[in-house]
């Protein structure tokens, strides 16, 4: 109903709302500031209007209810604090120095949505910084991040998310130079762009290198973020100058192997060593931290040749490809020579090497032919010497179950093919099933499984059986399942290792 109300019922209503912002229960606070947010939203003339005419009462308003929000109401706060800062106009900055601290501590809640808008709020403020100040772009931004490093001198948590924020502006504003340096933060006293943007980064950066040192976790892990944004951000002229400080502050937490910031050291130097180059890098990196500089550079090596590899046998799979050819079967009688302008010329010509197709069928199994080539198909049965190995080991471990089979398969073949059913031992038995589980998603020629087009993905789909529930056939039926379980380990390590080195 806010949204479709006209101008003055609009005042009673925020009349009304403006104490119960500081109810002590949190869900009549949640919603008094979602009624506001939908009257700030409202696309109504009516409603641009009473938000134009009552910017002021509204700024004081929410900044009055600060200290009593609670912590269900912070969602729907930060919506009415992100339509409020685009209304904001020039010497509104007090409003957006009380609203600060605020938003930084809320880019560290538990709750992701909560964390988004509280991002995004800060580059809104950013952008409005520039509006309110009444100074340059370049020197308005400057002073909202002098706001923003007030709050490096607070908690440990505090510290952590100002670090958190900086991080955040800097990739925002990257293309915008900051005008003045940080010890003269609130002098209108101006300086070339680019000298005084250098030194600023450079006093970030030198200050983010010192808190790597920290004994305070959450520190350290904001000051590694800062400095990965920083060396995605900058350029290397800028980024040079500080190559070495950079190297040593990360080295110290390379060498503890039970140090939890020791995969991100890690990333750092190898993106270093992408931006600046191996032996730039190496020339400034001291004698602990070359051995592991090496191990990077043989990594990088590595996974260069590995994506060449593919490509090079694909090439030579073409080649073999072009070089197949074709084959014309001549006539064995050695006669008339081959008439390429006959029509049947097409049923000699073949794609397969006869010398292949020779031997294939000498190795294999064939019948015994008369002189005029018709084949002797004999149905009496062969010696007992002549069965194969293998058929009679599948005999001896099935014992006198083949007879039995064989022998009902006669009696049942007299009656004219019928099959009884039945129940307890005469039930029908399930055909032994094939206990190589996933076979056909091998790859051929690579590690691992790959998926199939119709298929389900390659997992090991166990069937439920209630026989495997006998006690009796416990010990047959545990045995298969040993290489499934000892193929899940190894699977499971090796994509733990990969999942490492990608971090």
């Amino acid at each position: 109903m806010a949204t479709a109300l006209p101008l003055s019922p609009l005042q009673d209503l925020l009349d009304s709302v403006s104490p119960l912002l500081d109810s002590v229960d949190g869900r009549v606070q949640k919603k008094c500031y979602r009624v506001l947010e939908r009257v700030l939203t409202s696309e109504g003339q009516p409603q641009k209007t009473f938000v134009r005419e009552n910017l002021l009462q509204l700024m004081s308003l929410l900044c009055g209810s600060l200290s009593t929000s609670s912590p269900a109401s912070k969602k729907p706060r930060l919506r009415c604090l992100l339509c409020l800062v685009d209304h904001v106009g020039h010497d509104s900055h007090h409003f957006l120095n009380t609203l600060t601290p605020e938003v930084i501590l809320c880019t560290k809640e538990t709750n992701e949505k909560c964390r988004a808008m509280a991002f995004q709020l800060l580059v809104r403020m950013g952008h409005a910084a520039q509006r309110c100040y009444g100074l340059s772009p370049e020197e308005s931004l400057t002073q909202y991040v002098g706001v923003v490093l007030a709050g490096m001198a607070g908690s440990s948590h505090l510290v952590s998310a100002s670090i958190i924020s900086l991080s955040k502006l800097l990739f925002e504003f990257k293309g915008l130079s900051l005008s003045l340096s940080l010890s003269p933060l609130y002098h209108r006293q101006s300086a070339p762009a680019d000298v005084v943007s250098t030194h600023l980064v450079s006093q970030l950066l030198t200050s983010m290198t010192a808190l790597l040192s920290s004994k305070r976790r959450e520190v350290v892990k904001a000051a590694f973020g800062f400095i990965k944004i920083t060396i995605r951000v900058l350029p290397v002229a800028d980024l040079s100058p500080h190559l070495e400080e950079l190297i040593r502050g990360v080295l110290c937490w390379s060498a503890d192997p039970k140090s939890h910031f020791r995969l991100k050291a890690r990333v750092i130097l190898e993106r270093l060593c992408r931006k600046f180059g191996f032996e730039m890098v190496s020339s400034v990196t001291p004698a602990r931290g070359q051995r592991l500089l090496a191990h990077i550079k043989k990594t990088s090596e590595r996974v260069k040749r590995k994506k060449t590899a593919p490509d090079e046998s694909s090439e030579d799979e073409e080649e073999e490809r072009g070089k197949r050819g074709s084959w014309i079967r001549e006539s064995s009688g050695g006669g008339d020579p081959v008439d390429f302008l006959d029509r049947s010329l097409a049923a000699r010509i073949s794609s397969t090497h006869p010398v292949q197709i020779m031997k294939s069928q000498v190795a294999g199994e064939s019948f015994p032919t008369s002189a005029d080539g018709k084949l002797l198909i004999s149905d009496q049965p062969s010696e007992p010497g002549e069965q194969s190995q293998e058929k009679m080991e599948l005999d001896d471990t099935e014992g006198g179950r083949r007879k039995r089979k064989r022998e009902s398969t006669e009696e049942g073949s007299e009656v004219g093919g019928a099959r009884g059913g039945g129940k307890g031992i005469h039930r029908k038995q399930p055909d032994k099933m094939d206990f190589n589980y996933g076979s056909e998603y091998r790859a051929k020629k690579a590690r691992g499984d790959v998926k199939i087009k119709g298929k389900p993905d390659p997992y090991a789909y166990v069937p439920l059986l209630g026989q495997k529930l006998n006690r009796r056939k416990r010990a047959k039926l545990s045995g298969q399942f040993q290489g499934l379980v000892r193929s899940a380990k190894t699977g499971a390590s090796a994509g733990k290792r990969q999942r490492g080195r990608r971090k």
